[in-house]
């Protein structure tokens, strides 16, 4: 719990912020208002908080960079969010409870997600609402929302349910957000009166993921004073009165029910004191995608996983295919939401020496969020995960987490030397199985062509080859079923001979199928004397 301790302080410094000296230059703090050019016919964007099909389950990415002096720290922060209707407080404001589950924390290159995990990755953030159905007020519990990183996720409600305009508008309107809930939904609060502007702009009404969408534009520039004892002590510039200024620029997208599909938001702010002109500067850079709850979930694209590899996407048919090939496997363990990932995969899966030792495996991606089978399986406890294994799925070496490129050259040079001599036994096996099924029923031998389904239904693989299995017990079952109805016939019609010659050869032909079953049974009561 140490270094959690020391990581939420050093959180805690990235988001409060130091001081250092440094000139600003005052044209880039204004952005040009925009001006409205309205055309088209007018749309109205509507919510219904109470409608939880309208509430989105969402994606979220925050990137915070702060710089003082010669120092900066980074921070990113990653969550899922699921945004429900909850009960209305003790005043009768209506509330939304956002639940949300951590999949990333990283306070420079220091991963901090097996923290998280000791004090719970899941928070839920209850925001209350105001007259407009605006979010303006907050509170996390739960899991790691204490100090600074509750400071990170209270705004959601506001990311999850955007500011929209309270009458219809045109393609090319403009309207102005209230300062104090743009303030709010970058975390920064504060008694002293705000100057500026932040406007948004009705842009297009678009596709955008294959939604009719309106998509908006928000631009702010704000100035804020800051009373004295605001500077930070600790970077010993004095207790002055600062000048907080703030631009933002950013793209949403929300569809006509008034749910937010994608949200984009970059904000620069400084804090200069007004005595020495120090200054801190603090970015923030939010993405959010979202889906309606009860909407199909996007397809997942690792294309920033992969690099230069064609991986085959799924455990069972990654295997399939290194078996038929005759070859082992490597299993790449990765997850969407996991900030590392993407790093590994472009540094790794890009180096020529990494490529030319690992090739002669087949390249598998495994999806960890949905294998956690697979990850009990083989002891994967870090993401992202190289598992090198045998065409039966039987461990080789292993890579956990995100290695730096020269150690995982090194990983990669180990797993060469032990790719198995030869197919595995189990190819060999099921090579000889097929080859037996394919020659007992051209010869229409079904004893034989049993007893190689039976082999082929032990070892499970591959799966080309248990489908042939299936198809080859099916044409046998209605071949027989035939070759036993005409006997059947023979025996409805009298001639009893005739029918007990077809039924022996059934009996012969089929020995323990059901039909050659069915035909010993007929025959026992054939034989049996008439009473």
């Amino acid at each position: 719990m140490g270094m959690h301790r020391v990581a939420l302080r050093v959180l805690f410094a990235v988001l409060g912020g130091a001081l250092a000296s440094r000139p600003s230059a005052a044209d880039e703090w204004s952005p040009t208002r925009p001006k409205a050019m309205p055309s088209g016919s007018p749309i109205t964007l509507k919510r219904t908080v109470s409608d939880a099909t309208k509430l989105p389950r969402a994606r979220v990415v925050t990137k915070h960079h702060h710089a003082w002096a010669d120092r900066s720290a980074e921070t990113a922060v990653e969550f899922d969010a699921v945004a429900a209707p909850a009960k209305p407080d003790a005043k009768g404001r209506p509330q939304v409870a956002a639940t949300l589950t951590v999949t990333g924390l990283a306070v420079e290159n220091l991963d901090l997600m097996g923290r998280v995990a000791e004090r719970g990755a899941e928070v839920t953030v209850l925001s209350t609402l105001d007259a407009h159905g605006y979010v303006g007020s907050a509170t996390a519990t739960g899991g790691v929302a204490e100090g600074a990183l509750g400071d990170v996720f209270r705004p959601t409600g506001a990311w999850l349910l955007p500011y929209l305009p309270e009458k219809p508008v045109r393609v090319g309107d403009v309207w102005d957000l209230p300062i104090p809930y743009f303030l709010w939904s970058i975390k920064q609060q504060g008694d002293a009166p705000a100057t500026g502007f932040v406007t948004q702009t009705l842009l297009a009404v678009e596709l955008h993921g294959g939604v009719k969408c309106a998509r908006l534009k928000t631009v702010a520039s704000v100035r804020r004073p800051q009373p004295a004892g605001m500077t930070p002590k600790e970077v010993g510039v004095g207790d002055g009165a600062a000048l907080t200024r703030i631009r933002a620029e950013g793209t949403t997208w929300v569809d006509l029910d008034g749910c937010v599909r994608e949200d984009v938001l970059d904000v620069t702010l400084r804090v200069e004191n007004d005595e020495t002109k120090a200054w801190m500067e603090w970015t923030f850079h939010r993405d959010l995608k979202a889906q309606p709850v009860g909407a199909p979930p996007p397809p997942k694209d690792w294309s920033a996983h992969v690099g230069n590899v064609k991986f085959v996407e799924g455990f069972e048919k990654g295997l399939d295919k290194a078996w038929n090939a005759g070859k082992p496997a490597m299993l790449f363990f990765t997850s969407i939401k996991d900030h590392w990932g993407p790093i590994f995969g472009a540094r790794t899966w890009k180096d020529k020496e990494v490529l030319e030792r690992v090739k002669g495996y087949v390249p598998v991606l495994v999806d960890a969020d949905e294998r956690g089978d697979l990850r009990k399986r083989y002891d994967v406890v870090v993401l992202p995960a190289v598992v090198w294994v045998d065409s039966d799925g039987n461990h080789l070496f292993a890579a956990m987490g995100d290695a730096p490129i020269e150690l995982f050259r090194t990983a990669a040079a180990t797993a060469q030397e032990r790719v198995p001599d030869g197919p595995a036994p189990s190819f060999l096996a099921a090579r000889k199985a097929g080859e037996e099924l394919r020659a007992a029923l051209k010869a229409w031998d079904v004893r034989a062509a049993m007893r190689a389904i039976h082999d082929i239904d032990e070892l499970k693989r591959p799966a080309s080859l248990v489908e042939e299995a299936r198809a080859a017990e099916a044409q046998i079952e209605k071949r027989g079923a035939g070759e036993l109805a005409k006997a059947k016939a023979l025996l409805e019609a009298g001639k009893k001979p005739e029918a007990t010659e077809a039924l022996e050869q059934v009996r012969k032909a089929y020995g323990d199928h059901p039909v050659g079953r069915e035909a010993k049974e007929l025959l026992r009561s054939l034989a049996e004397p008439e009473k």
